[in-house]
């Protein structure tokens, strides 16, 4: 309720922001476009239009992974917000290298890899285990995947999906994981989905 008992309007059926030449840090117009779109996401989830930090905290953990593994100096990327009933689709999307072209793994795991004979899909899922070192061979600079991770196990988000590559990993679902044949088409960079519900933003402890 607003000022006068008076509802907020309901949201829009979608929001699209578009990012550009980010340098990690995001200027003040973007942070009030995101700032709305939280506020956006929390009236239609909860009925309550306020800002929520954790929901901004889980958008930059996301966007921050795809322009670590994105491998392009302008660092574009595009979020997305669809609402439907009792649920609020996210996406972000880069057009970058993708995560599989720009992973760098170590010398001793390419052999085990080899002679296990690991899919694509297995290896971009080893990325979300810390299992892998990031495109700039920074210690512990991949710590960012597994949180993506942790926060669809403990029910932050859920139906995660990511396609990289010639890949695309369900976390709901395993059976959906999937490397695409050689020779058929591939996304040339990395896209996100994920959902919320009135039941994640609990799990935050934001309401």
């Amino acid at each position: 309720m607003g000022k006068n008992n008076r509802k907020f309007p309901k949201s829009a059926v979608s929001d699209l922001i578009f990012f550009e030449k980010g340098i990690g840090v995001l200027t003040a117009k973007e942070n009030k476009k995101i700032s709305e779109l939280i506020k956006n996401v929390m009236n239609h989830l909860t009925g309550v239009h306020k800002y929520c930090l954790p929901i901004k905290t889980i958008i930059l953990e996301i966007c921050g992974n795809s322009i670590e593994w994105s491998g392009t100096q302008n660092r574009q990327w595009l979020l997305g917000v669809q609402y439907d009933s009792e649920k609020v689709t996210f996406t972000v999307t880069d057009v970058g290298k993708g995560i599989l072209s720009t992973l760098h793994r170590k010398f001793g795991l390419i052999l085990k890899d080899a002679f296990m004979g690991k899919s694509d899909s297995a290896i971009l899922a080893g990325a979300f285990d810390q299992k892998y070192g990031s495109s700039t061979q920074e210690e512990n600079r991949n710590k960012g995947l597994p949180a993506v991770k942790t926060r669809f196990q403990d029910g932050s988000i859920k139906s995660l999906k990511v396609l990289s590559n010639n890949v695309i990993l369900d976390f709901e679902n395993n059976e959906r994981t999937k490397t695409f044949q050689k020779g058929s088409p591939r996304f040339k960079g990395t896209f996100y989905q994920w959902e919320m519900t009135k039941d994640c933003i609990h799990n935050l402890n934001a309401v």
